[in-house]
């Protein structure tokens, strides 16, 4: 073998590295000034930035609400606005001249009148009041009730309220408290479903790809020049960097578009998260890759594409449905099982990786036995592909494609 490559290099002849890099380089190079991959990465990422738009927007019409106190129940003002502000919302406090000019107000320039006393207050809105302000009026009513009832039985209304206060339930958690725990699932099963589409969509670029080289005739003449493995490899590295590049690009439109507008704070979409789910996405393109072009060289025309991509993208979908129970259970003996197999790590162990922390060695070991599950599909692959691009008319039957041919 040594001798052979020597040789080629002595005559002039690519070797074998050569030969898949200029695959390689013809790949990247075609499909990264193609309009549908510089056009597809501008909109995904005016779409990130038009989401957070959208959100603040949402947030700003929702969280505000204009307010408007007359007569004695002013005294409500500093309790409602403190109230509020503790469940995270906002409330905008307007002077009222008196009660008929507040009514005409209502649905323009206030959203609530409240009037009455503050032991009965009454409430005009324009539709309907916020379940939320109504519940806290109540109480704040029925607080000051119980203030008057105290001090007309001559108690001391300072040492009631301290005893109120006083009482509650106290909670112990065996588990410490993750305030974050709700953006990580979000964030978990935004990224699991961004990874499920792009393996499923440069899967789908590499059959696609097999399919219209072997049905135009073009795969004869190139393996005039090159083994099959070869161009499998080549075809396989080249759609995998094109991938790995937009995703690159997207996560860096991520970082700046989400981080410092505040709509995403947690671990999982910092840089060091995004390296660990870009590596997870080439250790899952690599395998599902060989799949997608071993069964795409079955066939002859795009409409047979369908009936061969089918059992991965299956896998793909059922490994983001299992999602569901690995975010919400991450370190349970299904999550963690469900994870180091190879058909579900690429998307399963990102899910984990997002909701918490999963042992070192089970990453490891997940990373581990992809590569290897990888290595061993590939060797089926490239007999798959060798014995079938070249076939045309009918689908090739699997069997007959591993059979090893002579020569």
């Amino acid at each position: 073998m040594k001798y052979r490559n020597r040789s080629e290099e002595s005559s002039g002849q690519p070797g074998s590295r050569s030969i898949i890099f200029l695959i390689v380089r013809r790949e990247v190079r075609m499909r990264l000034r193609s309009r549908i991959f510089v056009g597809g990465t501008l909109l995904l990422i005016a779409l990130m930035a038009l989401s957070v738009l959208f959100i603040d927007v949402i947030e700003s019409r929702s969280s505000a609400t204009r307010v408007g106190f007359t007569g004695s129940v002013r005294a409500l003002e500093q309790p409602l606005a403190s109230a509020v502000a503790t469940l995270k919302g906002n409330v905008i406090i307007s002077e009222v001249v008196d009660q008929a000019t507040g009514e005409a107000q209502v649905g323009q320039s206030l959203d609530v009148l409240i009037s009455g006393s503050i032991t009965a207050p009454r409430v005009l809105v324009k539709d309907q009041l916020s379940p939320t302000l109504q519940a806290i009026l109540n109480f704040l009513a029925q607080q000051n009730a119980l203030d008057a009832q105290i001090t007309g039985a001559g108690l001391d209304l300072a040492t009631v309220r301290a005893s109120v206060v006083a009482a509650g339930v106290t909670v112990t958690s065996q588990l410490p408290a993750n305030p974050l725990r709700t953006q990580q699932i979000v964030v978990g099963f935004a990224i699991a479903y961004i990874l499920m589409l792009a393996l499923s969509f440069y899967g789908g670029l590499i059959a696609s790809g097999v399919v219209e080289e072997k049905s135009t005739r073009i795969v004869e003449i190139v393996l005039s020049t090159v083994r099959p493995t070869q161009l499998l490899a080549g075809k396989i590295i080249g759609v995998g960097l094109v991938g790995l590049c937009q995703l690159v690009v997207l996560g860096a439109a991520a970082l700046a578009i989400f981080i410092p507008t505040g709509v995403v704070s947690v671990p999982s979409l910092s840089l060091g998260a995004l390296l660990v789910d870009l590596l997870w996405f080439l250790l899952g393109f690599y395998f599902y890759a060989t799949i997608f072009a071993a069964g795409a060289a079955l066939v002859s025309r795009q409409e047979d594409i369908p009936s061969v991509t089918a059992p991965p993208v299956i896998l793909l979908i059922l490994s983001y449905v299992l999602v569901n129970l690995v975010m919400f259970d991450p370190n349970s003996l299904s999550s963690t099982l469900l994870s180091l197999l190879p058909p579900f790590a690429p998307v399963l162990m990102v899910a984990r990786l997002a909701a918490g922390n999963p042992p070192l060695i089970q990453v490891v070991g997940a990373a581990a036995l992809t590569i290897a599950a990888t290595i061993g599909l590939t060797q089926v692959a490239g007999r798959i592909y060798a014995n079938s691009i070249l076939r045309m008319g009918a689908r090739v039957g699997f069997r007959d494609a591993l059979r090893r041919r002579p020569g």
